[in-house]
């Protein structure tokens, strides 16, 4: 009897070892949801080159630049929806922003990440805290001193425009840069 047990034990076993197989690698689809992780800061160049982090060799420097305005021709950033690449129509703010920090060396400047309406608030704080970072990063890679650089967060807090519609959401979603000193 206890025979019988033993061999039908083994052949249970091997049955089952052999009909183990190594696990499937499948490429899992990233969620878009509040709660998922969003990748590191890069810029937002296309289609094509949507992950790489901006260079100075893909913001070219023209010929001599004549002297810089006292104000930008634009004092915010704009992101996507649930985003923090920075958009490729906002890369020639971004270059003024570095050249104006560059060429003024006592100035700072702080970079105020702020959202739209949606998500907790501690989700829009740390997503206006990427947004802002993502803007620290791309200037201290243009060359201006990362420590001349401040990040906040305000999340939803301070909406630029106080409307509930897409336009208002798309203004909201943004990073100010403001200059400190001179």
């Amino acid at each position: 009897m206890k025979t019988r047990l033993y061999l039908l034990l083994a052949l249970c076993v091997t049955l089952c070892w052999g009909c183990v197989s190594p696990p499937r690698k499948t490429k899992l689809e990233p969620e878009l949801a509040f709660e998922t992780i969003l990748p590191p800061p890069v810029v937002d160049l296309g289609p094509k080159t949507r992950t790489r982090p901006v260079s100075t060799a893909q913001v070219k420097e023209e010929a001599p630049t004549p002297p810089l305005a006292l104000t930008p021709p634009q004092t915010s950033l704009y992101f996507e929806f649930n985003q923090f690449s920075i958009l490729p129509n906002d890369l020639d703010v971004l270059k003024f922003h570095a050249e104006y920090l560059r060429s003024s060396p006592s100035a700072r400047a702080r970079l105020e990440g702020n959202t739209d309406e949606f998500g907790s608030d501690e989700y829009n704080l740390q997503l206006g805290k990427k947004r802002a970072n993502s803007v620290k990063d791309s200037l201290v890679t243009l060359g201006v001193q990362r420590d001349r650089l401040d990040v906040t967060s305000l999340g939803k807090t301070r909406p630029a425009n106080t409307a509930h519609n897409k336009e208002a959401w798309r203004q909201n979603r943004r990073v100010d840069v403001r200059y400190l000193g001179e």
